[in-house]
């Protein structure tokens, strides 16, 4: 799932827009309650800078990567094959 400050309506249309196999909810609120328990809510701009976390099914964080852009997924794509390469 992803999540940001955008709204509900937003996050839908652009996840169909890209297809996107997962949902994206919105966490549109004046304290950003979820970006503030993962530790990325920005108070000087009032939403929450941009992450990626790798949560296995377990709950467990298995990754951590902190933005300046979310236009390069290349650190995810390899995190997930090092998780993929562990298992095996």
């Amino acid at each position: 799932m992803g999540i940001s400050t955008d709204l509900p309506e937003r996050n839908r249309a652009w996840a169909e827009d890209l297809k996107l196999p997962f949902r994206l909810l919105s966490d549109l609120s004046p304290n950003g309650k979820i970006g503030r328990l993962y530790g990325v809510w920005d108070d000087l701009w009032g939403l929450e800078r941009r992450a990626t976390f790798l949560v296995d099914k377990q709950g467990i964080i298995r990754h951590v990567s902190l933005q300046s852009l979310a236009l390069d997924g290349r650190d995810i794509l390899e995190a997930l094959a090092k998780l993929k390469r562990a298992r095996q």
